[in-house]
């Protein structure tokens, strides 16, 4: 029988989004830990000045800039905040919005989904480490976010409770693929065995989700099976 243990799903599959957070931190290609030196690169990245330049649109949808720092900008308004920031570690600039009823904060991908396209699957962080790099990146995320998001959803507290739901759908089909990918070794290694008893009973509960070969092959294991036990039967 198939055990698949879901109790840390939602924190493993947000940490897979986000593992490479944990990159070591690189200065220009060159790996460095002196936090001064750090600081001191960060503060000629002009981050935030070009964070609130390429994003002023916000204004005119109620957000005001209240706080502006060499990695983090916030902007915020009555029902949610926008945080964009420039990764300590991993140097990618990233944004997200956190609603201020619940203080659960949803990524930029997240976003995506209730906006005017979906790019979620196709969206990639921009790594930068440089002022022309920073400037490229900021801009970049400004503009998607303009072409794909709809401020004014944010307004709506519908939007909330969509997003929950989205979330908790992203995480069953996070817990799905894992679960399939978790039998289809276990099948795999039964057919290998011709042990049609253990390629059945691991795919039997994932039936509707197995692929026209995988479909045919455990209808010919069945079939193996029930010839089995008929032979069986006439031999007693």
């Amino acid at each position: 029988m198939l055990i698949f243990d879901q109790s840390n799903l939602f924190k493993n599959a947000f940490e897979i989004v986000d593992r490479n957070l944990i990159q070591r931190q690189t200065i220009g290609g060159h790996q460095s830990n002196n936090m001064a030196t750090d600081v001191n690169h960060r503060s000629f990245l002009r981050f935030a000045d070009e964070v609130k330049r390429e994003f002023a649109f916000l204004d005119s949808h109620k957000f005001r800039c209240v706080r502006a720092e060499m990695t983090f900008v916030r902007f915020e308004s009555p029902p949610c905040a926008i945080n964009i920031y420039h990764g300590r570690r991993s140097y990618e600039i990233g944004l997200e919005v956190e609603f201020s009823q619940s203080n659960d904060t949803y990524s930029f991908s997240e976003i995506m989904r209730l906006g005017k396209c979906n790019q979620d699957e196709q969206y990639r962080r921009f790594t930068a480490n440089s002022v022309n790099g920073i400037a490229t990146g900021v801009h970049e995320l400004a503009d998607r976010f303009r072409k794909c998001v709809d401020i004014d959803i944010l307004y709506d507290e519908r939007s909330y409770f969509r997003l929950k739901e989205l979330r908790k759908e992203w995480i069953e089909n996070y817990a799905l693929k894992v679960e399939l990918l978790q039998a289809r070794k276990k099948s795999n290694e039964a057919w290998k065995k011709t042990d049609f008893y253990q390629f059945v009973e691991v795919l039997t509960p994932l039936q509707e989700h197995l692929s026209q070969v995988e479909s045919r092959k455990f209808e010919y294991a069945r079939k193996k099976i029930h010839s089995t036990e008929s032979l069986l039967r006439l031999r007693l």
